[in-house]
C-alpha cells in the first residue's frame, strides 16, 4: 500500500442553518467545494463567535450573491445575479481571494477553473482581522462544504 503525506485530506462541514462552524485560517485566499439548495454562507473572523466578512454565494433561493462587513451587515459588493449557482446534487468549487490595495481590502469570489472573479467588494473602513474562516447555511437549509 503506498502512502502520502503530501495530500491533506478534505474537511467535510455540514451546516444546517445559520449556525456558522469556524475553523482556524490565517491565509489570504480560501478554495472549498460546496453542495447546497441555496445560501451558502462564509464569515472570515477574527474569533470564534466573532463577526466579520460575510460571503453568501446563491442566497435569496439559489439566484443571488453578495460580499458583507458583518453578519447581515452592509453590502461591499453588488447584490450580483447568480442564479443555479448551487447544486443540491453535487459538489461546486469557489475561491475566495482577499487582499489589501491601497489599505483597503479587496475580496473576489469566483468559480473553481475560472480566473476572473463573478463578485468583487471592496472594504473602505479598516480592515478587519481575519483569524478564522465559518461555515453557514440559512433558514431550515442544509449546506455540505468540502476543504
Amino acid at each position: 500500500s503506498t502512502t502520502s503525506t503530501s495530500t491533506r485530506q478534505d474537511q467535510i462541514v455540514v451546516v444546517k442553518g445559520y449556525n456558522y462552524k469556524y475553523f482556524p485560517w490565517t491565509q489570504p485566499n480560501f478554495y472549498f467545494k460546496a453542495q447546497a439548495r441555496t445560501d451558502v454562507h462564509i464569515l472570515f473572523a477574527s474569533g470564534i463567535n466573532s463577526d466579520g466578512y460575510e460571503i453568501v454565494i446563491g442566497g435569496w433561493s439559489n439566484s443571488q450573491s453578495v460580499i458583507r462587513r458583518g453578519k447581515q451587515g452592509t453590502s461591499l459588493s453588488a447584490h450580483t445575479q447568480t442564479p443555479g449557482i448551487l447544486s443540491p446534487s453535487e459538489f461546486r468549487g469557489f475561491w475566495i481571494t482577499t487582499e489589501l490595495v491601497n489599505s483597503k481590502l479587496q475580496i473576489k469570489v469566483g468559480k473553481d477553473g475560472e480566473s476572473v472573479p463573478f463578485m468583487t467588494g471592496v472594504d473602505n473602513s479598516t480592515p478587519l482581522q481575519r483569524n478564522y474562516v465559518a461555515l453557514a447555511s440559512y433558514s431550515s437549509y442544509t449546506a455540505t462544504y468540502k476543504f
